[in-house]
């Protein structure tokens, strides 16, 4: 999608019209952003078809510190929990 737009909006650099040019040359000749590396980050920050398959985005490890973090408190958290059932089973004498 927004590849294609930064494609289609090269096309139009000849036109005679200064508010078409204004409204589709990158910065800083025009208003259209330039996206290249903003595209270049989601390229590779998740797996694609993986998120097409499953509905939800998630980032590959190492693109998101914040996230990576919190994946591992959850890991943490649920060894703790884990652990903390194996202790009371053993004093209940449960399982």
């Amino acid at each position: 999608g927004f590849e294609n737009c930064m494609k289609i909006a090269g096309k139009f650099m000849n036109f005679e019209s200064d508010l078409l040019k204004k409204n589709l040359l990158k910065q800083p000749d025009g208003d259209f952003p330039e996206l290249k590396e903003t595209l270049d980050y989601f390229k590779t920050a998740f797996d694609h078809e993986q998120a097409k398959k499953e509905g939800n985005i998630v980032p590959k490890k190492g693109v998101d510190t914040e996230y990576d973090e919190t994946m591992d408190e959850l890991v943490q958290i649920k060894k703790d929990g884990a652990n903390y059932l194996r202790e009371q089973e053993a004093y209940f004498g449960g399982k």
